[in-house]
């Protein structure tokens, strides 16, 4: 964009690109809107048909859908809305790893959304805050997606069984 503002190119050329530009650049961003509101439905789905198959006080699951930070709420809202006494640890791979941890109050006590999420992270590099009831973070490298789901999945072990 800087060269075409920089080129010589006569005004009416130059303006007519730079429309093109501004044409394309808000295709692409109504592209993205489309294919983030189609992930979250198919997270939410993805969910509810992993809530359906729980049968102990924990989910910890790496989503097969892509996902980041916004798609992993709308995943973790519909776990707990089937689940409300189940602590729920999502994992969504996209350019980056997310995690997103919720745990109610009466597990509190045996495991921190905190904690639980920065043992997922740390097995994928990554770092993230929050507080025994909720926690997110993320790594930059998705590549550890798997590490970081057998590490959630041994912490909630260790800690609700």
């Amino acid at each position: 964009m800087r060269l075409l503002e920089t080129a010589v190119v006569p005004a009416a050329e130059r303006k007519q690109l730079m429309d093109t530009i501004g044409d394309l650049r808000k295709k692409i961003v109504e592209e993205e809107k489309a294919k983030m509101k189609a992930n979250q439905g198919a997270a939410k789905a993805e969910a509810e048909a992993l809530a359906e198959g729980v049968a102990g006080p924990f989910v910890a699951k790496l989503l097969d859908t892509e996902a980041d930070a916004k798609v992993l709420e709308v995943a973790v809202n519909a776990i707990t809305a089937k689940l409300p006494e189940a602590a729920v640890l999502l994992i969504g791979k996209s350019k980056a790893l997310a995690v997103l941890a919720v745990v109610p109050t009466a597990l509190q006590a045996k495991i921190s959304a905190a904690d639980w999420m920065n043992k997922a992270l740390q097995a994928a590099g990554g770092k993230g805050g929050g507080k025994s009831g909720r926690a997110q973070g993320q790594s930059k490298d998705p590549t550890n997606a798997a590490e970081a789901e057998a590490a959630a999945l041994a912490y909630a072990e260790g800690q609700l069984s």
